[in-house]
């Protein structure tokens, strides 16, 4: 039956219940009917009004009460079986839940990958007029956050082929690691000689594994997106994991290449400090000559030392070579890869 069609039988069952009433008040006094039918006459329109009251409390309160505690327990019963991703934009650029975590104030752990994530995450906080990236980083870690950030390595050798599905040019992609690895510079420099708690933990790495998928995980959510052919990257949608063991599965991921990748910025657990890899920041900084002059490399990357190389003779350097040279710093003592027992907790 029609809203409409059952609306007009309401109405005109009360009409008719109050009809009855005034008959029977009519019958009573004016028309000088005997009690017992003047009486039935008024009952039945009592009746059939208090019916309809009787209705209306049903549907208005108590039928609509019950139908909202049966959707919340249906919406409840389908969220705990939904498994997988969904989809929280069909652009990851500028997508506002990857920065909740910054305006936040609480510790938490913060785990963050992609090609070549930091330049990003500095655009997209300066376009909010939140200081930079380092400050930032800085703030939360004195809140007692744990921040991990993994990012392509540049002489990985995949470069040229991963600009090339990205649909840009080798050196774009290399001008977006250094300044991110820049970025990691500035981080160091602003955390340097700030007390820490004790629980704070920062670690950058490079990593030479093929980037499948880029991965954000905070308190609050797990964020994926994921490279396709011929699109930029944060051109691609952001899906978000929406049951524990789908974001187990891409956490997992991003630990194993955390935990053979290659330390930038880490801070030691024992002493507190937070130590900066200089030796393979100035290698990296000469390796870029090859794609970019030497004052862009400065404006990208602060207090590099690019030497006394000469740039030309650098552009024809064979990559093996400045392989070889991080192979012989490795050799001569320096920690290229720092305890790993802090960095895969999976608080």
């Amino acid at each position: 039956m029609s809203i409409n069609r059952r609306a007009l039988i309401i109405v005109a069952l009360f009409g008719i219940g109050f009809a009855l009433m005034l008959l029977g008040i009519l019958g009573e006094k004016v028309l000088h009917w005997e009690p017992i039918a003047a009486s039935l006459v008024k009952e039945g329109g009592l009746l059939v009004a208090a019916i309809l009251v009787g209705h209306f409390i049903y549907e208005g309160i108590i039928r609509s009460e019950t139908l909202s505690e049966m959707r919340q327990i249906i919406k409840a019963t389908i969220d705990s079986t939904r498994k997988g991703l969904t989809l929280l934009s069909e652009k990851r650029k500028g997508l506002h839940s990857y920065y909740d975590w910054i305006m936040r104030t609480e510790p938490e752990t913060v785990r963050i990958g992609g090609r070549s994530c930091l330049h990003r995450i500095e655009s997209d906080i300066k376009k909010r007029k939140a200081s930079d990236c380092a400050e930032q980083f800085k703030r939360r870690l004195k809140d007692g956050c744990k921040i991990y950030v993994l990012f392509h390595h540049p002489q990985s050798g995949l470069v040229a082929t991963i600009a090339s599905e990205d649909g840009q040019a080798e050196h774009h992609m290399m001008r977006d690691l250094a300044e991110s690895i820049g970025i990691a510079r500035k981080i160091f420099k602003a955390v340097d000689d700030t007390d820490l708690p004790a629980e704070a933990d920062i670690q950058i790495r490079l990593s030479s594994a093929i980037p499948y998928y880029a991965f954000q995980t905070d308190r609050n959510q797990t964020v994926v997106g994921f490279y396709l052919p011929e699109e930029m990257g944060y051109n691609t949608g952001a899906w978000e994991a929406i049951d524990p063991d789908t974001a187990n599965i891409f956490t997992q991921g991003f630990l194993r290449n955390f935990g053979r990748s290659q330390w930038l910025l880490s801070r030691n657990g024992v002493t507190g400090q937070s130590e900066f890899n200089t030796e393979l920041y100035d290698l990296l900084a000469r390796f870029f000559l090859k794609y970019m002059d030497s004052k862009t490399i400065r404006q990208l990357m602060p207090d590099v030392d690019l030497g006394e190389v000469d740039q030309a003779s650098v552009t024809a350097e064979p990559e093996a070579n400045i392989r070889g040279s991080i192979q012989k710093i490795a050799e001569s003592g320096v920690n290229l890869s720092p305890d790993q027992s802090q960095n895969v907790s999976l608080e």
